[in-house]
């Protein structure tokens, strides 16, 4: 944000100076009152820049907050769920992972001195490993910070084993939009003769196993989940 000034020929950038009682100081802000509230007309700090960290390696991370932001969306989405065994017929799909969304107001739903957010990208669950075996369900993704309660977004159930009580290929998570910027969810693993495909990432399905004749095929493993943070102002 910059401020001008007229120098006698033509107005020119420049850092405005205010009288503190004993000299003139550089002000980090100037408001001025518009009626009915005080607005920033000149800042000291550069203007800040939107910026989204994504986290996609299962297990803990950490989100440094930046310093200038004002609003934070916490996007998050849980491992999927592997798909289950066949027997004496296929197995069922993974369930995809489940999207969880919040706006954080700085000063507001958080602490303005908060200077981290933590927590846990949950990975895939495994895919049924044995005949009928049912496929193992995706893990929690995670996020908290001192001052907030914090966030979770559950992993998605595994497919059945030896069951067509739901589709042989792994469930898709979908896209999330979310104050008007789409976040883009994993496909569902494809079915096959074989062995089930795994989930795509994030938080894709993996696709059950098919029927094969004096045997069982295994399940596809869940794709694991990830998480986005976008610091905005």
């Amino acid at each position: 944000m910059s401020l001008k000034a007229w120098n006698g020929s033509s107005f020119v950038d420049g850092a405005p100076k205010v009288w503190n009682g004993s000299a003139f100081v550089e002000p980090q802000s100037i408001h001025v009152w518009n009626g009915s509230a005080f607005v920033e007309v000149w800042s000291a700090e550069p203007p800040f820049v939107e910026y989204t960290e994504t986290f996609t390696t299962v297990g803990g991370y950490t989100y440094n907050i930046p310093a200038g932001s004002e609003y934070l969306d916490v996007i998050l989405l849980g491992g999927g769920g592997g798909g289950g065994a066949s027997a004496a017929t296929r197995g069922c799909g993974g369930f995809a992972g489940s999207w969880a969304s919040v706006t954080l107001v700085r000063g507001v739903d958080i602490p303005t001195g908060t200077t981290q957010i933590t927590g846990t990208v949950g990975a895939g669950g495994a895919g049924g490993n044995s005949s009928a075996a049912s496929g193992s369900a995706g893990g929690n993704t995670t996020a908290t910070a001192t001052g907030w309660a914090g966030l979770t977004a559950n992993g998605g159930a595994g497919g059945a084993g030896n069951s067509t009580s739901t589709q042989q290929a792994g469930f898709g998570a979908g896209d999330n939009v979310f104050n008007g910027v789409t976040y883009v969810g994993g496909t569902g693993g494809a079915t096959t003769g074989g062995t089930g495909q795994a989930g795509n990432p994030p938080g894709g399905g993996g696709a059950g196993g098919s029927f094969a004749t004096l045997s069982w095929r295994g399940g596809g493993a869940g794709a694991s989940g990830q998480v986005w943070i976008r610091a905005w102002k």
